[in-house]
């Protein structure tokens, strides 16, 4: 059984979505860290933790940014080549993947904000400036003749 993510129409297996929650709840002290920076200060877009994208859980996910933000540990020293896999997968669905390391979240909390920030500037400027976001695409219906 899958289950429709929000977003672009990608679907997720149950089991990925449970252990995206689990995830959710066994945050590193980093994802921690950012997250509660993102709640409490914001960026203008609205941020998901440990979302389910193409089969993959992200860290965070930013939609309306089309921003997918990992943040890495020592255990990605040990898995580059699937992390760039994971990437280029992500990239080529019309993403925008930053990386930044637990030190950077830990070290220069600001100017990651700053970096995600400017981001979101570029990419969803109208939900910045608190105007109404343009409707969504009706899908294409196909007509009996």
């Amino acid at each position: 059984m899958v289950r429709r993510q929000a977003g672009p129409q990608w679907y997720a297996a149950r089991e990925k979505v449970r252990r995206a929650k689990a995830l959710r709840r066994e945050m590193t002290p980093a994802e921690r860290t950012l997250w509660q920076a993102l709640r409490r200060r914001g960026v203008g877009v609205r941020a998901r933790p440990q979302h389910v994208l193409l089969g993959w859980i992200v860290d965070f996910y930013l939609p309306a940014a089309m921003l997918v933000i990992e943040v890495d540990g020592d255990i990605h020293d040990l898995q580059v080549d699937q992390d760039e896999l994971r990437t280029e997968a992500l990239r080529s669905a019309g993403l925008k993947v930053l990386r930044v390391s637990n030190d950077e979240v830990h070290d220069n909390l600001p100017a990651v904000i700053t970096l995600i920030e400017a981001h979101c500037a570029l990419h969803a400027p109208q939900r910045l400036a608190g105007e109404p976001s343009a409707p969504a695409p009706r899908p294409r219906t196909c007509q009996r003749q």
